[in-house]
């Protein structure tokens, strides 16, 4: 489906950074990528792809599964199925931020629900901007658990990390589970990214990643061959937080797409 609605996009005449609107889908997109957010997955992005139609991210996921902040279930973005999406264009860019609920499955109301925004930030160049901001309506004193930001590269071969030791990078091959992760392997704070390779040769970079409260993970996990996806959890299982209402906790990071 995301597909097509992919195709589509690439139909609209090239140019300056352009917001087509559906009812059920928003599409960012420039000369040089395209990004489809879905409204029934609480706005988030279903496919990020090069302007030759190649995947480089699918079926983003924002949730929590476990621990104080979801109550011992899981909540989710994509239960969240009215998300509010405004766009602002201008001064060569458009930014569409997208405004929901982690709800439970079914679309329920989670008590003192965590409010998510998220600004996608597009220019005229390969790059995607994305700003997460999370808001909790009431003082949570020991906030724990998992808590993550996580997007699929499907038939990523490669994977890489700036760490503090130097560049990190391996095969994905037939390992499964995680394959590395920033809680055994530093990232290099002055230049935090992790990035995918495919076997034509493009490449994937998530660069300056930047958070206000926790990050405690970024991971690669890979389900099965094929199936890798990069995890940037705020919360994973360390010691509680302090979480207050005047204190959001940001994630800030650009997807950089390198054709070849």
């Amino acid at each position: 489906m995301w597909l097509s609605l992919l195709t589509l996009a690439l139909l609209a005449p090239a140019g300056a950074p352009v917001v087509v609107r559906e009812p059920d889908h928003w599409v960012l997109r420039n000369a040089h990528l395209q990004c489809v957010l879905a409204r029934s997955r609480g706005g988030l992005p279903v496919l990020v792809a090069d302007a030759a139609g190649r995947v480089y991210w699918r079926d983003a996921r924002l949730y929590a599964d476990w621990g104080t902040i979801a109550g011992g279930g899981t909540i989710a973005a994509s239960h969240c199925h009215d998300p509010e999406m405004t766009v602002v264009e201008g001064n060569g860019r458009v930014q569409v931020t997208v405004a929901g609920r982690l709800l439970c499955e079914g679309g329920q109301e989670f008590p003192e629900a965590i409010r998510y925004r998220i600004t996608y930030t597009l220019g005229s160049g390969p790059e995607l901007g994305l700003r997460l901001e999370l808001t909790t309506p009431v003082e949570r004193r020991d906030a724990s658990g998992f808590l993550a930001l996580a997007m699929a590269v499907p038939d990523a071969r490669e994977w890489y990390a700036h760490t503090l030791e130097g560049v990190a990078a391996e095969r994905f091959g037939a390992a499964t589970d995680r394959v590395w992760q920033s809680a055994e392997e530093s990232l290099d704070p002055e230049r935090p990214e992790v990035g995918a390779l495919w076997a034509d040769g493009r490449r994937l970079a998530v660069t300056d990643l930047r958070a206000t409260g926790p990050l405690e993970n970024v991971f690669w996990h890979q389900a099965r061959p094929g199936e890798a996806s990069l995890f940037l959890a705020l919360l994973c299982g360390s010691a509680p937080h302090v979480w207050s209402p005047n204190a959001p906790w940001t994630l800030a990071l650009r997807l950089v797409t390198h054709p070849e």
